[in-house]
């Protein structure tokens, strides 16, 4: 028989109990806290051979170190089997299943000889997991030890039997102690061993079917994040030219009054400075004392550009005057030094610096045009 359930919410603890905060909130320290009991209910033979011996083997399965929710997602979305301890205190009868099935070398080798299949969590009911996961699995004796894995049940149709969508099941279960007359091999291998052999073909199955359903969601997931760095691509390519375009034309907009300035010869409230340019003769221009820095980077990229050897400006251009231009970004490829020591970059500056507060270059200054 499958015993269905759903995980219930196990942030609520059992009535009546008090629990250690920080334990509460640190599942790894609770599952640590439940091997060291188990430890110390093992036989002095085994505690010696626990802690002395220098083979590899295990007088306890490798209980999962997590909350019995992340054990159930191992369960759930890595088809695994999931086998799960759960004790009492203060039930005398534990201590049978324990020491007859729980620290059995046959019962331990399904965890050794397929560590990437089978894990088992366990948890005392003073667990709040463990708690609700008992009244979820309807386990009214303890200790019990079960066995969960995603099942498929046939349902009958019209058309024959058709097996349903892959769900959590408890598929085999061992509640309370054991009788002395029974064999704990052959519980382990009828209740636990041949299930998991009937249920193994249909949970490959699954295995193989959230394996192809994982690579496909990766493959989607990286052609969509492919796709969507080639439109953050195709934006910023776009921006780029729209950004060059509105900065030509806003060169051709600034044109007409950079003429007027290299042909003022008028020196009063002015700054005389000469720039000696990459390719080319030195160009002087009077600026005005309460320009801003920025007008000298224009005038340079309308001399490197060619710009100002033409008079002729676009009459539409000029008519649209300074809206247009609000968003404009200005980039210079090139840096503009002083001569005079310290040596000043004048590309350091805020664009919107007044050219009157620079003493290297008012009232007078030399600037060398360099590639940056």
């Amino acid at each position: 028989m499958l015993y269905f359930f759903e995980p219930r919410d196990h942030s609520s603890s059992r009535n009546g109990t008090s629990f250690n905060n920080a334990l509460i909130n640190d599942p790894i320290r609770r599952v640590e806290q439940f091997v060291q009991q188990l430890e110390e209910n093992l036989s002095p033979s085994q505690q010696f051979a626990q802690y002395h011996s220098d083979s590899n083997t295990l007088n306890l399965p490798p209980f999962f170190q997590g909350s019995y929710t992340q054990a159930l997602y191992m369960a759930t979305h890595r088809a695994k089997f999931l086998f799960i301890y759960l004790t009492n205190n203060e039930n005398e009868e534990a201590s049978s299943l324990f020491s007859k099935i729980i620290t059995n070398p046959k019962f331990i080798s399904i965890f050794t000889t397929s560590p990437d299949q089978n894990i088992i969590w366990g948890g005392d009911l003073a667990n709040p997991e463990a708690y609700q996961l008992a009244n979820s699995l309807n386990i009214t004796k303890f200790p019990a030890l079960g066995l969960i894995c995603l099942a498929r049940s046939t349902v009958m149709t019209p058309d024959g039997p058709v097996k349903s969508a892959p769900r959590i099941s408890l598929i085999s279960k061992i509640q309370g102690g054991l009788r002395d007359d029974q064999s704990p091999e052959s519980i382990i291998s009828n209740k636990f061993i041949k299930r998991m052999m009937k249920y193994e073909k249909d949970l490959a199955a699954i295995r193989t079917s959230l394996r192809e359903k994982y690579i496909s969601e990766s493959m989607r997931r990286k052609q969509d994040m492919d796709f969507q760095r080639a439109l953050a691509r195709d934006r910023q390519k776009k921006l780029e030219k729209e950004q060059k375009l509105l900065f030509s034309k806003y060169l051709e907009w600034r044109k007409p009054y950079f003429l007027d300035l290299l042909q003022n010869t008028d020196p009063t409230d002015k700054a005389k400075i000469a720039i000696k340019l990459s390719q080319g003769p030195r160009m002087t221009a009077l600026f005005p004392k309460d320009s801003p820095v920025r007008d000298i980077f224009v005038l340079v990229e309308l001399k490197k550009r060619g710009m100002l050897d033409d008079a002729s400006t676009g009459s539409q251009i000029v008519d649209q005057g300074q809206n247009i231009f609000d968003d404009v970004i200005m980039d210079f490829d090139f840096k503009l030094t002083s001569t005079v020591p310290p040596k000043s970059i004048l590309n350091d500056e805020d664009p919107k610096t007044k050219i009157e507060s620079l003493d290297y270059i008012y009232p007078s200054g030399l600037l060398m045009m360099e590639a940056k």
